[in-house]
């Protein structure tokens, strides 16, 4: 009976929510190296990483997962395991006539997909700050995303900011399910 009562509140929340609500699912592509060291005749596939984005808005809340495939990197002195990073954040985003402009802030994950690797690397946490622009095209959406990566929420309030933050710029194509 419970589980009844659990199925049916959960039910009625999610339509409810579903009125209201704009959810997105779509595809990001993030350059991995320093956006300041740009160069457009020097891009390969093997500069950016790819992945799925997911945005949840609710009035001015917007909830968003972002999770990228990053390859293992056996170039550098200290080999990187492939993984998945799995970018999570909540803010606020506004809507100006076909713009969509957010900010959220929370946790990502690494998590790789070796089995090599040992357990307690497995889910390192960190913090990130994304900001997010769109041009809403009916049920598409085309934007920037710029996301900082942080150790701790201590970092955001460092003087030094953008020195301890590794920043990572992106594109993303959504399309509007309801």
């Amino acid at each position: 009976m419970k589980i009844r009562i659990l199925a049916i509140t959960v039910l009625l929340v999610f339509v409810s929510a579903a009125t209201f609500a704009d959810l997105q699912i779509g595809a990001v592509a993030m350059y991995k190296g320093d956006p300041s060291t740009v160069s457009v005749s020097g891009l390969s596939l093997q500069d950016f990483t790819f992945g799925l984005d997911t945005r949840l808005n609710l009035g001015i809340l917007q909830g968003s997962v972002s999770a990228l495939y990053y390859p293992a990197d056996v170039t550098s002195t200290d080999p990187i395991p492939a993984s998945l990073v799995a970018l999570m954040d909540v803010g606020l985003c506004l809507d100006v006539l076909f713009f969509r402009l957010g900010a959220g802030i929370g946790p990502n994950f690494s998590i790789p997909l070796e089995s090599s690797t040992p357990a307690r690397d497995a889910l390192p946490v960190g913090v990130n700050l994304k900001l997010a622009g769109d041009v809403m095209l009916g049920k598409f959406s085309v934007g920037l995303v710029f996301v900082y990566y942080v150790n701790s929420f201590e970092d955001f309030a460092a003087p030094n900011f953008f020195q301890l933050a590794r920043p990572i710029i992106g594109v993303s194509a959504l399309y509007k399910l309801f």
